[in-house]
């Protein structure tokens, strides 16, 4: 059985629909219940507070871990998911870290997720890390200010940003859940094309005056007109 956390986003639903349409067993993990493909058990849990996450872990070989933003927290200890797996008999964990790990190694989050990956490492466990660009239906966020401006906030709008399609993260995490070549590989996944801001919008959205613009301000404007998803 192979146990899927954040089975309710971007890639967690995906990937929980591929391991169930391959015929594996799945446990599906989020904080609030949620529609799931057939066959597949979904058990509510909070990973801010690992203990939750024993009645999923029960009989599972795998384990997919995602962790949200809170979990980057100084404070907060997700190496203690690793122990509780490995405790519960798991077998193997693939862990969906970041690109940021090394190409920006000194953010905090960066930090706390370098840690995650070191613990993993650092475990009896097979595993394997996922590094994954920007994602790219962060692109929705623009939506609405598109639809009322046609303008794209960003902090920097002609440097080039690796995306990532979800759904090929999902596929990514499924190839190792399943099969053994894969243990122990860092794989950092992005498009087949690293977009500046202006041909990374061009295929997403078009405003009703066929204009595009970023407006000025930077990355202080950015940050206030942006709330990115993932």
């Amino acid at each position: 059985m192979i146990v899927v956390t954040g089975a309710t986003g971007n890639v967690g639903r995906p990937l929980t629909q591929a391991l169930a349409g391959a015929g594996e067993q799945v446990t599906a993990v989020s904080r609030h219940a949620a529609a799931m493909p057939d066959g597949v058990r979904h058990v509510p849990a909070d990973l801010a507070e690992p203990q939750g996450l024993t009645p999923a872990l029960d009989g599972a070989k795998a384990l997919f871990l995602l962790l949200s933003g809170d979990l980057h927290a100084p404070e907060a200890r997700p190496s203690d998911i690793i122990d509780l797996a490995a405790a519960s008999g798991v077998r193997r964990v693939v862990l969906l870290s970041s690109q940021g790990v090394a190409t920006r190694p000194l953010g905090p989050s960066r930090i706390a997720m370098r840690a995650v990956e070191d613990a993993l490492r650092e475990s009896r466990l097979d595993w394997a890390v996922l590094r994954p660009g920007g994602f790219a239906s962060n692109a929705l966020a623009w939506a609405q200010s598109v639809r009322t401006q046609g303008t794209l906030a960003a902090p920097f709008g002609d440097v080039g940003v690796p995306i990532v399609d979800p759904a090929d993260i999902a596929e990514v995490a499924a190839a190792c859940l399943l099969d053994d070549r894969h243990t122990g590989g860092i794989f950092e996944l992005t498009g087949c094309q690293r977009p500046c801001g202006c041909p990374q919008r061009r295929p997403v959205v078009l405003p009703t005056d066929g204009q595009q613009k970023f407006p000025g301000g930077g990355q202080i404007s950015a940050r206030h007109r942006l709330v990115w998803v993932s």
